[in-house]
């Protein structure tokens, strides 16, 4: 008997019209007008996607956990504000860091900012403020300029004024700090300093920028290799003071451009008594990852 051919959903409709496609359709068992079969493919080309694979990648897609925003989780119990924690009756509740009271994350935030907050008929409130996304990114901000101060108070570096204005309304040695944070975490081409529209942009929000900010993307370069000449000689003065044995970790890793990456952590208990994990080195990989392989550059 001869395979019969999978017809796709937009074609299934045209031949449903005629009188021969409903006559052979009974016999015609092998034919899917599953729309959402049909979806998965398209027009004039076999689906390959079964409905159970479409129910699956549903199911999955609604399992994934969405990013929590209130500022409420930023007083639970763990420091982690995605820990999710379980009742007895194995629903979500939030545990509060302050006292043993629970609440079911099923009711709504509502409650538990009364709780934070001023309180309720039952328990006094804790007094706390009730922190907008908004305060609480240009706390974050704040802490970063204040960090940047500190470091740049460390260790001064010499500068050389470009042009004749006076730049007092910048502090070079933070926004050095700054702007080498900027070029990390975002991995920007050093050349973005050269480019006159990005330039005449930074001029716009500080004319002063012109004094202090270098045209040349090799002063740039020079940025990032004595900050991180600074970071390092910090990294061992924190280890050297650990009031712990130092473990060590490691996380193997492909990155976006295709290079295996060994990532190195160190964690120990700091002077302060505060558990740290500082990353130590990140390893290009050559070869076979096996024990052998990845030794050396641990070593």
């Amino acid at each position: 008997m001869a395979q019969q051919q999978r017809l796709p959903f937009a074609r299934l409709q045209a031949l449903a019209a005629t009188s021969s496609y409903r006559d052979s359709s009974s016999t015609n068992s092998e034919i899917s007008t599953t729309p959402s079969e049909e979806s998965a493919g398209t027009e004039g080309e076999p689906s390959t996607c079964r409905p159970n694979e479409l129910r699956r990648k549903r199911t999955n897609k609604s399992n994934q956990q969405k990013p929590r925003t209130s500022w409420v989780f930023n007083h639970i119990r763990d420091e982690d504000r995605e820990k999710r924690y379980l009742s007895d009756n194995s629903t979500l509740e939030w545990r509060c860091k302050y006292c043993t009271q629970t609440y079911e994350l099923s009711r709504g935030t509502y409650i538990i900012t009364k709780h934070l907050t001023i309180g309720t008929k039952t328990r006094d409130g804790h007094g706390l403020t009730a922190e907008s996304p908004r305060l609480e990114r240009a706390k974050n901000q704040q802490a970063a300029i204040d960090l940047a101060l500190l470091q740049a108070e460390e260790n001064p570096k010499k500068r050389r004024r470009i042009g004749n204005a006076n730049g007092d309304s910048l502090n070079p040695g933070i926004m050095e700090i700054l702007w080498v944070n900027v070029l990390a975490a975002c991995s920007l081409a050093f050349r973005l300093s050269d480019n006159k529209q990005f330039r005449t942009f930074l001029e716009y929000l500080n004319p002063d920028i012109e004094v202090w900010f270098p045209p040349s993307h090799s002063v740039i370069q020079g940025w990032v290799m004595r900050q991180f000449a600074d970071q390092k000689l910090k990294m061992k003065e924190v280890l050297l003071a650990a009031r712990s044995r130092i473990h060590i970790s490691c996380d193997l890793w492909t990155s976006p451009n295709s290079l295996a990456i060994l990532g190195i952590i160190a964690h120990f208990v700091d002077k302060d008594g505060t558990l740290q994990a500082m990353v130590l080195a990140l390893k290009s990989i050559v070869g076979d990852h096996t024990g052998e392989s990845l030794v050396m550059p641990i070593l």
